[in-house]
């Protein structure tokens, strides 16, 4: 395939999930862009269930289509060898359970192009789709951990940094002068660990650039029925927990001294809920409790990141 025209490059970062490539693949090839102006990169993060084989056929049909392996277990390291790969100036990410809206490419285009200054990300809405029947717990702040952005604002600058990895964009040069996603963060094998965007987005705004969001680039997001459970959302609050300390230790260069004092911190605010937990049981409201044990439990993922070993460093 030519790139003389490449415009932006769809990453499609991917690990055994194969039936859900397939869909989100199928709403990139369905793209209102010139497919000589885009291409889609699927990195394959060491999956063993076909996945080599379906875009390996895909592609012989499709020359915009291209497939890479990433042997380094991790999302980041998947994420990394996205944007080194691509050959556009302007790289746009999509989950491997995601379905893009048909003019997903041309309005993040359109953004980098029109609006000034030159965004340093542009991103947009992450709309659901329920694998079950969304529980009557799982309320609109525990839907974040679920990559849920249904933020209706107009298109503008962002002021905080709640965008999603589901669906972002960034130049290509800018990741380059970055060093890309930190690969201490995302998920990585059975764990939970996120940030990376967090991170990025901090980042970005220390370098003096800012996000753009526009509720109309817009993708669909599968939330599989397993994850519609106590015991995942129990699992994803410990390892945001754990995600957050590490991005302080980032930021702040923490030495051990002062990862120290803000465990011992750490450790006197669990120990403050435990106290409060034990109060809300006695109470019997069930949705109280729960909040309660999960701000214990997230606390308690932050105290480990806190201490756990790693080299802590700025960037």
């Amino acid at each position: 395939m030519s790139t003389e025209r490449l415009r932006i490059s769809a990453v499609v970062c991917t690990r055994n999930r194969v039936d859900f490539l397939v869909e989100a693949l199928r709403s990139l090839r369905g793209q209102t862009l010139d497919p000589e102006w885009f291409e889609i990169l699927v990195v394959d993060n060491h999956s063993h269930d076909g996945t080599a084989d379906l875009v390996w056929g895909l592609a012989e049909k499709q020359p915009n289509l291209r497939y890479l392996f990433e042997p380094e277990l991790g999302l980041s390291h998947a994420r990394n060898l996205g944007w080194r790969t691509a050959r556009a100036p302007f790289v746009a990410y999509l989950d491997d359970d995601a379905v893009a809206a048909p003019d997903w490419l041309e309005k993040i285009l359109l953004a980098f192009d029109q609006v000034l200054p030159t965004p340093g990300c542009v991103c947009g809405r992450v709309v659901p789709i329920w694998g079950k029947d969304r529980p009557v717990w799982l309320n609109d702040t525990l839907g974040r951990y679920y990559s849920i952005l249904e933020r209706s604002d107009p298109p503008g600058w962002l002021t905080d940094n709640a965008f999603c990895g589901a669906n972002m964009a960034f130049p290509s040069a800018l990741l380059a002068r970055l060093g890309g996603f930190d690969t201490e963060l995302g998920r990585r094998g059975a764990n939970l660990l996120s940030n990376e965007e967090l991170l990025m987005s901090k980042r970005l705004r220390a370098s003096g650039l800012a996000i753009y969001y526009d509720p109309t680039i817009g993708v669909r997001h599968h939330i599989p029925a397993a994850r519609l459970t106590r015991g995942w959302i129990i699992r994803r609050v410990y390892w945001q927990g754990v995600s957050n300390a590490i991005v302080w230790r980032r930021l702040e260069a923490a030495d051990t001294t002062r990862r120290l004092k803000a465990g011992v911190r750490s450790l006197q605010s669990i120990l403050s809920l435990a106290g409060r937990l034990t109060r809300t049981l006695v109470s019997r409201d069930a949705n109280h409790v729960f909040d309660t044990a999960l701000r214990l439990v997230g606390r308690g993922g932050y105290l480990v990141g806190l201490l756990a070993p790693g080299r802590a460093r700025a960037r």
